[in-house]
Order: C-alpha cells, then sequence, then structure tokens
C-alpha cells in the first residue's frame, strides 16, 4: 500500500533518496511511498505526483536508467566486455569462475598474480566497496581476499584486477554529459604532534555532519576496520605535526572516505571517456570511476575506468569536504521532467 511521505520520513531516507526527494518538494510534488520488504534495506520506492503525473524514484534509479543498462551495470564482467569494445581503457583483468575459486589456483591466477601485482580482488556484482581487498601481492594474502570477496557475494564470480596507479575520480554523467566531477579520498586524520590517532578519529566524529552508513552527508569511520589497516597498537600511535595519516584503503564514502570537487579542472578527454562508458552502458545517470596520474591532463594514456555505476550516491557533489557544491539532485529533476508522459 502507498502512502503519503511526511518530513520525518523523508529525514530518515539515505542521503541520495533525500536529496532527490527534497528536490521534488521544492518542485512542489506530493510525494507517496510503497510498502519494501523486510529484507529490502535500502530506501523505498518513491512516487512524486503533480498535475497528474507520476515519477518513480528509488535512490538514483529512475526512468533515465532502463532495466537492461542496470544489468549490465550489475555484471562487472559485462561491462567491462562493452567498456573493452568501446576501446575504452579498463585494468587487465582475470575472472576466477564461482565454481572452482575456493579450489587450489591455478597456474593461470598464479601467472597473472606473478605479472600483475599488486592485484585488487573483488565480486563481479559489488558496490559501495563491499568485498574488495586491494594490494594483494602474494598467494596466501591472495587466498584470504578470495574468500572474503566469496562471502560478501553469494552468487558472483571473482574479479583479480590489476592495481591502477593514480588517484581516484567520480565522473557524474547525467543525459550524456558530465556534471560533476569529485576525488574521493580514503578516510584521513592529520597529525598534531600530540593527539593519538584514535583521539584524532573521535575528534572527526564529533563533526555533526557525520553519521551512519548512507544516512549523513559524511559517514563514521569503523575504528575496528582502523585497527585491522593500521595493526596492532596503530590507533595509539601520535602522527607529527601536519602528518596525513591514512585510515583504510578504500575511499567509499559509506566507508568514512571524503570527497573534493574537481569539476572544473578535471580534463576534456577524462570527461568525454566518461560520457562515453554511460553511452555504451546505455545509462542516463552513470557514475564513472576513473582513476588517473593527472585530473587536469588525464587521458587513455594515462587513466583507466575501473567502474560504472547505475545508482551513483550524490552527497559526495553536493557535499564534497573541499570545494563547490554541486546541486546534482535538481539536475536530476531537470531531466525527469523533459521525459514524456507514458501513455497508460
Amino acid at each position: 500500500m502507498s502512502r503519503r511521505i511526511s518530513n520525518d520520513i523523508i529525514s530518515e531516507l539515505k542521503i541520495s533518496a533525500r536529496l532527490v526527494a527534497e528536490a521534488a518538494k521544492a518542485r512542489d510534488y506530493e510525494l507517496m511511498f510503497c510498502d519494501k520488504t523486510e529484507s529490502d534495506t535500502g530506501s523505498p520506492l518513491i512516487i512524486a505526483v503533480k498535475n497528474g503525473r507520476e515519477i518513480y524514484f528509488k535512490n538514483l534509479y529512475t526512468e533515465l536508467n532502463s532495466s537492461l543498462s542496470s544489468f549490465i551495470e550489475r555484471d562487472k564482467i559485462t561491462a567491462y566486455d562493452i567498456l573493452a569494445r568501446e576501446s575504452l581503457p579498463t585494468p587487465r583483468t582475470l575472472i576466477l569462475r564461482r565454481s572452482v575459486a575456493d579450489q587450489d589456483f591455478s597456474q593461470e591466477v598464479i601467472d597473472f598474480l606473478v605479472k600483475f601485482a599488486p592485484l585488487v580482488i573483488k565480486p563481479s556484482n559489488t558496490d559501495h566497496g563491499n568485498g574488495i581487498t586491494v594490494g594483494i601481492d602474494d598467494v596466501a594474502d591472495l587466498r584470504t581476499a578470495v574468500d572474503y570477496a566469496m562471502q560478501k557475494s553469494t552468487d558472483a564470480d571473482i574479479l583479480l584486477q590489476q592495481k591502477v596507479d593514480g588517484d581516484e575520480f567520480r565522473f557524474l554523467v547525467l543525459s550524456g554529459k558530465v556534471i560533476a566531477v569529485a576525488n574521493r579520498q580514503p578516510p584521513f586524520v592529520i597529525g598534531d604532534g600530540t593527539k593519538t590517532i584514535r583521539e584524532l578519529l573521535n575528534i572527526k566524529h564529533a563533526d555533526p555532519r557525520r553519521g551512519i552508513g548512507h544516512s549523513s552527508p559524511l559517514t563514521k569511520i569503523d575504528s575496528e576496520e582502523v585497527l585491522h589497516f593500521l595493526g596492532k597498537g596503530g590507533l595509539e600511535r601520535v602522527p607529527k605535526l601536519s602528518k596525513k595519516v591514512q585510515l583504510l584503503k578504500t575511499s567509499n564514502l559509506s566507508r568514512g572516505g571524503e570527497s573534493i570537487d574537481v569539476t572544473e579542472i578535471a580534463s576534456p578527454r577524462l570527461k568525454e571517456m566518461a560520457e562515453c562508458a554511460a553511452k555504451a552502458c546505455l545509462l542516463g545517470i552513470a557514475g564513472v570511476d576513473i582513476i588517473t596520474t593527472d585530473i587536469e591532463r588525464g587521458n587513455e594514456k594515462n587513466s583507466m575506468i575501473i567502474e560504472v555505476n547505475a545508482s551513483p550516491g550524490i552527497r559526495m557533489h553536493q557535499f564534497p569536504s573541499i570545494g563547490q557544491s554541486r546541486d546534482v539532485a535538481a539536475m536530476i529533476w531537470d531531466e525527469l521532467e523533459k521525459l514524456p508522459i507514458a501513455a497508460i
């Protein structure tokens, strides 16, 4: 049964869904939501109604993306194949089929590890960094990383990829054009010469913008994950004055990462690559992740596309830690309102 959304319910939505919902309210849409199953941990399907027209969205899943484009995005093996057909640069990748992933590694896997280490290991249908391990360079760690990826996804094959040097950037493509670019950085603290990493982390967590998971502009950093990354006693270290200490390997905002807006300085060629990737995957809305050694002069020779997302988070663009905020939610509504009204 669909029910009208109150302001209290809007405030409880995951942040991308909340931003889109708030943008709809600002345009005088009445919002209703459909009940969801208990196993669905995401935001509900929302119906925006105005002047007899209904527009549906769930997080960033909208009519701008088809079911086929969403399938392509979810299956990273298919997505990489499509990107290769467009001659877009992607990391060296080896597919480890799930049916043999828990067995002894084949010679092909060992040879790939030796030739292309360090590797990134991830499920073929991962999102938000789930199941990913970075920096694998020996067989024992590879076994651990593959087992971890299999635990995080119960039906995916496992991808072994060459780790790409450079910084990671999210290019947000809407209706064929890049509208925002953000540099996502792993969570970090800056030393003051007196406080421990644990104390600096607590100060960071006191920022009112930080919350749990996807609900706030910034996400709190899991101290247990930090301890695992830094090693025993790592949280009690005292960094030197102005020393930047990385707390996790992943730059996902849902794990505590931060973002810097670089839309104006990103090279035109990188924007073209992102737009081509979105078009090839049939996506009206796409988050294209590119690693490059030079954001201002990036091209196919110094950059690689590592992922394409059909429901990209937009808080990194609307709430960057540094740089200009981009009102992405409003831009999305501009495009939704251009769609033809479906005949019933």
